[in-house]
């Protein structure tokens, strides 16, 4: 048996609307003994493991069918992590799907690549449409693509998000990276945790994930982040206790600032859930408690905030915060 280039988990939870059109994009003839993809479906209550069980059958040595209680999309991934064999790792949630046309030349690259990460450019699609919306390209001015670099020397220039990031699987092994379970919102915690052990990164120019928007529930939808504010908080906290116990163990003054900059990007986010509520819920001395909180125990993470609102909305000593939700909930009719 070949050694697999790179294992892809397919975290699937009651997606049979959209699961053949991500396992079909994983379909390239001259690359399917090089490919694992792990359908991990995660207690699904419709026809995602019939679907996925059709894909085993007929490419037995390429697709994997995992079926196993209902535990999250953390849990899934933890799965994909426990029965990888690939030398790299990437998440490839299962109503989303791969840039097929690329995907030879892309697994071409990491067969002679030997860096941590392969960051890759990624493009938000309509659900409605199937259009592009928004395409992430080009991560920092002057980058040069397939290129080694070391992580510390552009770690501030870049944010690698989920849809971009290809790991190597035994980073995530050695270390026993696990991922929160039976919470949203833990793609934070993937591509949090395994930033102190990677030395090396490439970024690879073509869009290779396909992220569809616009799904009804999505877990970033507004009523649904509120429905699920405390899963959103627990993560934060829990990155926020990881980083503790790293700030303590001589890692580099690189990786920490990144760290605290993604744990800036949470808590900004927990903030305008916080504003999203209408007045009258107690958001505002949440909002208040969780960053005095923050200023006191983790004033680097305090001040990598970069959003302009709540910087406004600090100086203000929060007076702004109900002119604040007026603006939220304007925007969100205007969007809409």
């Amino acid at each position: 048996m070949n050694e697999k280039i790179l294992t892809v988990v397919v975290p699937s939870y009651n997606v049979e609307k959209y699961l053949n059109q991500c396992l079909d994009s994983f379909i390239v003839e001259d690359i399917l003994a090089d490919l694992e993809v792990l359908i991990v479906n995660d207690g699904s209550k419709d026809n995602t493991e019939k679907i996925g069980l059709q894909y085993q059958t007929e490419y037995p040595q390429t697709f994997k069918v995992i079926t196993k209680e209902n535990g999250g999309h953390g849990s899934a991934i933890n799965t994909g992590i426990s029965n990888a064999s690939g030398k790299y790792f990437k998440v490839v949630d299962g109503d989303d799907w791969i840039n097929t046309s690329e995907l030879k030349d892309f697994m071409r690259f990491l067969k002679k690549s030997s860096v941590d990460i392969v960051a890759s450019n990624y493009c938000w699609i309509d659900h409605g449409t199937q259009k592009p919306m928004q395409r992430q390209e080009h991560p920092f001015e002057g980058i040069e693509y397939k290129k080694d670099y070391l992580f510390d020397e552009i770690s501030s220039r870049v944010f690698i998000k989920m849809h971009s990031m290809t790991i190597k699987t035994q980073i995530l092994s050695e270390h026993n990276i696990k991922i929160s379970e039976h919470r949203f919102y833990v793609d934070a915690e993937y591509i949090f945790f395994p930033i102190p052990y990677v030395r090396t990164v490439s970024f690879y120019e073509s869009e290779m994930y396909m992220y569809r928007l616009g799904l009804p529930g999505q877990s970033m939808d507004v009523k649904k982040m509120q429905k699920n504010l405390q899963h959103h908080y627990d993560v934060l906290m829990r990155m926020i206790s990881y980083y503790e116990e790293l700030d303590k163990s001589g890692l580099s003054e690189a990786k920490l600032k990144y760290l605290q900059y993604s744990i800036s990007r949470m808590l900004t986010s927990q903030f305008k859930i916080y504003i999203s509520f209408p007045l009258g819920n107690g958001m505002r001395r949440k909002m208040m408690d969780l960053d005095k909180q923050v200023k006191a125990a983790y004033p680097q993470i305090y001040s990598a905030v970069t959003n302009k609102s709540i910087w406004i909305l600090r100086k203000s000593g929060y007076l702004l915060f109900p002119a604040a939700v007026v603006s939220f909930r304007l925007l969100k009719a205007k969007i809409k």
